[in-house]
C-alpha cells in the first residue's frame, strides 16, 4: 500500500507538470550555470607627454585673432601635441615669411588648456599662451624676395604642379640650414591665377579648375630638385589656399623649420617641416574649424 501511495504521488505530479505545459504556463526557469569570470581588458597606454626642457613653439595666427597658442612641442627628438606639452617652459615664436632680416623670439612661457567647442565632431585641444618672460630675439636668417613674374620659376613652378599658369603667390630665397646655399620656396594658387589672367586661359589648363600647392627647391645630391609640402587640388573649385606661414627653430640648432597653412572648404590645417640632412621631414600639424577662438 505505501508503494502504491508514494507511486501515485509521483504520477500527479508528473500529471500537474504536463497539464501546466499543455494549458500554456510558462516552462519552469532553470537556473543558467555560473559564468566563468570576464577576462580584464588592458588598459590603453597612456599619451607620452613632453618633459619640461621640450621647446614650444608659439603660433600667431589670425585664427586666433584673441591670444596665441601652442602648436606644438619638440623634446629629445620628438614632436608632441600642443596638449602633450608642459605648462610652463622654453618657448619659440614663428618668424614670419617676409622679406628681410628674419627674427625670431625664444622665452620662458606660461601656458593653459584652451576651451574645446561643443559642437564640432573633432573639437581640438590645445594650449593658450598666458605669460612671457626672459625674451631673447635673435637674427637667424635673412629672406631675399623674388619676383613671382619672374620667367624661369613660372615655368619651374609650372612644371612642378602641372599648371601652364600656376598663380605664384610667394616666391622668395633662404638659407635654412646656414650651409651657404640658398632654398627658394613658392606657394601657388588657382585664386592667384585668376587675378594674373583671364578665367578663360587659366582654364584651358589640364588639370583646371582648382589647386593650392607649397613646394621647396634645394640643392639635393648635387642635383636641384622639388619637394612639394602641401599639394591639393581637383577639378572641382573647392577654395584651396596654401601658403608659407614661417619659420622656427623647434630644437635651437640653427637648422630653420618651415611652418605651412592650408584650407579646403572651412578646416583650416597647420604643418611643420624639418630639415634633417637631405630630407624633409613632416613633424605634425594641427587642424581646427575656421570658426574657432580658444578664449
Amino acid at each position: 500500500m505505501r508503494y502504491r501511495t508514494i507511486a501515485g504521488v509521483v504520477s500527479l505530479l508528473l500529471c500537474s507538470l504536463a497539464c501546466g505545459f499543455l494549458n500554456g504556463e510558462a516552462e519552469p526557469e532553470v537556473s543558467a550555470p555560473a559564468a566563468a569570470p570576464a577576462e580584464t581588458a588592458a588598459e590603453p597606454a597612456p599619451e607620452p607627454i613632453a618633459s619640461a626642457s621640450a621647446r614650444t613653439v608659439i603660433l600667431n595666427h589670425t585664427v586666433w585673432p584673441k591670444g596665441l597658442v601652442a602648436f606644438g612641442c619638440y623634446d629629445d627628438g620628438k614632436w608632441f601635441a600642443a596638449n602633450q606639452c608642459p605648462a610652463k617652459g622654453t618657448a619659440v615664436s614663428i618668424a614670419a615669411a617676409e622679406p628681410g632680416k628674419l627674427l625670431l623670439e625664444t622665452s620662458q612661457a606660461e601656458f593653459e588648456p584652451a576651451s574645446e567647442p561643443d559642437f564640432s565632431d573633432e573639437p581640438y585641444t590645445t594650449r593658450r599662451l598666458v605669460a612671457q618672460q626672459q625674451k631673447t630675439t635673435r637674427e637667424v636668417a635673412t629672406i631675399t624676395a623674388i619676383p613671382a613674374t619672374h620667367k624661369t620659376y613660372v615655368k619651374l613652378v609650372g612644371e612642378a604642379i602641372g599648371q601652364e599658369h600656376p598663380g605664384i603667390e610667394q616666391l622668395f630665397k633662404i638659407d635654412l640650414d646656414a650651409d651657404g646655399s640658398d632654398e627658394v620656396l613658392f606657394s601657388a594658387t588657382f585664386e592667384q591665377a585668376l587675378n594674373n589672367m583671364s578665367a578663360e586661359v587659366v582654364q584651358k589648363s589640364p588639370e583646371c579648375c582648382d589647386w593650392a600647392n607649397v613646394g621647396v627647391r634645394r640643392v639635393v645630391g648635387g642635383e636641384v630638385q622639388t619637394t612639394m609640402l602641401v599639394n591639393t587640388g581637383g577639378r572641382i573649385r573647392s577654395l584651396h589656399q596654401a601658403s608659407i606661414v614661417g619659420f622656427t627653430d623647434v630644437d635651437g640648432d640653427g637648422v630653420l623649420e618651415i611652418v605651412t597653412w592650408e584650407q579646403q572648404h572651412q578646416p583650416h590645417a597647420y604643418r611643420i617641416f624639418k630639415l634633417d640632412g637631405d630630407t624633409l621631414t613632416n613633424l605634425g600639424g594641427l587642424s581646427v574649424p575656421e570658426w574657432w577662438d580658444p578664449t
